[in-house]
């Protein structure tokens, strides 16, 4: 047996391991991802570290991104509460497009309405005028050209209330539209801060019209000009729309694999973007 003074310090048969550099990777709410779900290659999962923990697994293998963006916006506390600004915006946007589809109706209504009053006082007064009237029939002629004085006069009423608030509405999607693209930058940023903080290595982009979409902050600038554009002139959308198409085509000609190149790529086309937007004074 050996002698006491030969034992490994603390009773220990090896020193204890090293902890990571940073410490132990902890989230914002102590989050895994478990990459199972997440289109893993392999890898345990990973965490978010406050002071340089990285991914974990088996040699922090690539994770599928818009999951990764699910979870966060899900499960993490920060996510959450930007999300929450993100659906609360959306909701506002939506209530506001409804409202100006309903009140637009209503100023159609309105304006129909007058049309057809004003056609038949025009031809009440026509007849009234073309042939004398008998006993009582002035009486009862001019009661029913009241009647529809009275009723026009009403509809223009509404015609120009539901119209002012028609126009309120208007200018007030604009904004709110640029309050929900700015509440979807907000989320992202802070998503790729928090990425970035575990050392998260995703996996190739994804192609145009697929999840990576929904991480796209450029896609919600150009919705929001989009919308914008919409709003005030409708016919115009569809030669906006081609005309970036256009712009993209002839300026992207071999986007990256790698998330970085791609990003790189996406910043370039969007300047150009945006920079002929303002030649074309769609936005300040």
């Amino acid at each position: 047996q050996a002698p006491p003074d030969a034992r490994p310090p603390n009773g220990l048969a090896s020193p204890p391991r090293a902890s990571p550099a940073g410490g132990v990777a902890s989230t914002l709410g102590t989050l895994a991802l478990d990459t199972t779900n997440l289109g893993s290659t392999g890898a345990a999962g990973w965490g978010v570290g406050t002071g340089g923990g990285g991914a974990g697994g088996a040699g922090g293998a690539a994770i599928d991104r818009n999951a990764a963006f699910l979870r966060y916006k899900r499960e993490v506390g920060d996510g959450l509460a930007l999300n929450a600004v993100v659906k609360e915006r959306e909701a506002q946007l939506k209530d506001v497009k409804i409202a100006i589809k309903e009140v637009a109706a209503a100023v159609n209504a309105a304006k129909a309405a007058i049309d057809d009053l004003a056609g038949k006082l025009a031809a009440k007064r026509a007849e009234a005028g073309g042939a004398p009237a008998r006993a009582g029939e002035e009486d009862v002629a001019d009661a029913e050209s009241g009647g529809l004085v009275q009723a026009l006069k009403g509809a223009k009423a509404r015609y120009r209330a539901d119209f002012d608030r028609l126009k309120d509405l208007r200018g007030a999607l604009e904004p709110l539209a640029a309050s929900v693209a700015d509440a979807k930058r907000d989320l992202i940023t802070e998503f790729d801060a928090w990425a970035a903080r575990a050392g998260a290595t995703f996996m190739g982009t994804a192609g145009a019209g697929e999840d990576e979409e929904e991480l796209d902050a450029g896609e919600a600038f150009e919705r929001m000009q989009l919308s914008r554009i919409t709003a005030v002139d409708p016919d115009s959308t569809a030669y906006h729309a081609a005309a970036k198409k256009t712009l993209r085509a002839s300026t992207v000609k071999s986007p990256g694999r790698t998330f970085g190149g791609a990003k790189a790529t996406a910043d370039a086309v969007r300047k150009k973007e945006y920079e002929a937007a303002i030649n074309q004074g769609l936005v300040r």
